[in-house]
């Protein structure tokens, strides 16, 4: 009896979580999940690194992809995801019901208007990062006259406008572009979290920045979801509510690099490396400065054959009618010829270098297999690349297209760069489906005529060889002879007729 309770005990503490997990939804909302569970639409933040990004791949990362990871498993359902190529874009979408929730974003008296909050699950603060050089210190009462970068519909832009009026707000598409902006010196400072501000200097080693000021103000990061969909946001509530701390710190500390921010600026901690760096540097310039000479005259040559082969680039892109394309696979930017506006009507002087815009466009039948096939390519050792599928037009109709790449590979066999042409193939297709039916409708033509016209010579040729048993004379035996002769003949260029018709296929050879 005491062996059957403790097998008993033991497979019930083995199925405690999943029996939890069952529980944690009401019936109602299990109901409705069941019905809505491959409909629900997530859009990931594409830029939003380390909390919320996608990346080269198309891969959802950062610490909103592992909770969305845990809700997925948790729930047993798949969520679709809906792409964008920035956050104003994401935004829009959310408006105009394109997607039906979000992984990261700041409550404000706007959004309340169309969007439902989650709790929050993450605050973090919001900076004033400026170059180490800045000639002055700055405070909460002396912003007046600034430049101060920042990413357009982030709440933390609208707060800095209404809090200082007096500084001037210009915004960029994310938060590596403002960033950069500060650090070029053509804005004062950057309106950014202490999160991303860290992690962006660390991963492009950005090292003259510094922290200017922390504002009184933080994002309160939380899970936003369609105000149609109250039963979601009850869910997702449970769902954060059910992830204990040690769980959260997991997920936080996965992402974020803790020694990074220990310090309010957390840039000195860069400060011994900096000074080997600098000794370093000025060796190297002290070598330069003995071959400055020869140097400047290959530069000068460099120059003069980099501007010549940028001239030619530029006249074939205008000259050709595809779509010249050229993809750094190492910064990650994607560059398009002026027949990307004739083919397809996207203004390339405003089109995202993103390679996820690309893939945006791709009819929804083929993305799968091109994006497939573009990887393998750029995974294995070929060469070149080539791919037909159908893109959409800025019109809404869809072009047929045929694009080939050549791959770049640096001297360890990886792909670096990849430079391609996309062909509008729509009419050729036309004219091979206008061919293909003539080549149809002539088999079936010269199948009806001989026919019709084989029967009645059948019939006279077996006449005249009934007649031929008859009594004839001499000339009509020989007239006879030329009635059945020509007859034959006609029989014969008939039979050639029907065969010339059936080696269509293999006489003409049609490519796509």
């Amino acid at each position: 009896m005491k062996l059957y309770l403790l097998s008993f005990l033991l497979l019930l503490s083995q199925n405690a979580f999943s029996f939890s997990e069952y529980t944690l939804l009401s019936a109602k909302e299990r109901q409705w999940l069941q019905a809505n569970k491959d409909n629900i639409r997530f859009g990931p933040n594409p830029t939003w690194r380390p909390t919320d990004y996608v990346d080269f791949d198309g891969v959802h990362q950062g610490i909103v992809s592992d909770y969305i990871k845990l809700f997925e498993k948790r729930l047993g359902v798949s969520f679709t995801y809906q792409y964008f190529d920035d956050w104003s874009g994401l935004l829009r979408g959310l408006q105009n019901r394109e997607v039906d929730f979000v992984g990261a974003i700041q409550k404000t008296t706007r959004r309340d208007d169309f969007l439902n909050f989650s709790d929050s699950y993450l605050e973090i603060p919001i900076v004033i990062i400026v170059r180490n050089d800045y000639p002055r210190v700055i405070s909460h009462d002396n912003m007046k006259g600034m430049k101060l970068a920042g990413v357009s519909d982030y709440a933390s832009v609208e707060y800095i406008k209404n809090r200082y009026p007096e500084a001037r707000v210009i915004e960029y598409k994310d938060d590596l572009t403002a960033l950069v902006q500060t650090s070029m010196g053509n804005t004062d400072g950057t309106i950014i979290d202490l999160l991303t501000a860290s992690h962006l200097v660390e991963e492009y080693g950005i090292t003259n920045l510094a922290l200017g000021l922390t504002l009184n103000y933080k994002w309160e990061i939380r899970f936003a979801i369609s105000q149609e969909m109250p039963e979601l946001e009850a869910i997702i509530n449970k769902l954060l509510n059910s992830i204990n701390e040690e769980q959260r710190a997991a997920i936080y500390h996965k992402w974020v690099n803790i020694d990074n921010l220990k310090s309010e600026n957390f840039f000195e901690r860069n400060y011994e490396r900096l000074i080997y760096l600098s000794a370093f540097i000025l060796m190297v310039f002290i070598i330069v400065l003995l071959y400055s000479y020869v140097l400047k005259r290959q530069v000068r040559n460099r120059t003069l054959a980099l501007k010549k082969s940028n001239e030619q680039y530029s006249y074939v892109t205008k000259a050709t009618f595809d779509a010249i394309w050229d993809l750094d696979l190492v910064a990650s930017t994607l560059t398009w010829g002026e027949g990307f506006y004739t083919l397809f009507g996207y203004d390339v002087n405003h089109t995202s270098t993103s390679h996820a815009f690309w893939r945006k466009y791709i009819h929804p039948d083929d993305k799968e297999r091109v994006s497939k096939s573009l990887w393998m390519a750029i995974s294995g050792e070929d060469s070149t690349w080539k791919e037909s599928y159908r893109y959409l037009k800025i019109n809404g109709e869809y072009a047929y297209v045929q694009d080939k790449a050549v791959i770049i590979r640096d001297e360890s066999g990886k792909a670096i760069r990849m430079i391609g042409a996309i062909q509008d193939v729509t009419e050729r297709r036309k004219y091979i489906r206008a061919i293909e039916n003539q080549n149809t409708q002539l088999r079936e033509i010269a199948h009806i005529q001989s026919h019709v016209v084989r029967a009645p010579l059948a019939r006279i040729m077996g006449l005249i060889n009934l007649v031929k048993t008859q009594d004839l004379d001499p000339q009509q035996s020989e007239l006879l002879e030329y009635i059945k002769t020509s007859a034959h003949d006609l029989d014969q260029v008939v039979r050639g007729i029907v065969r010339q018709t059936e080696r269509i296929e293999e006489d003409i050879e049609i490519k796509f």
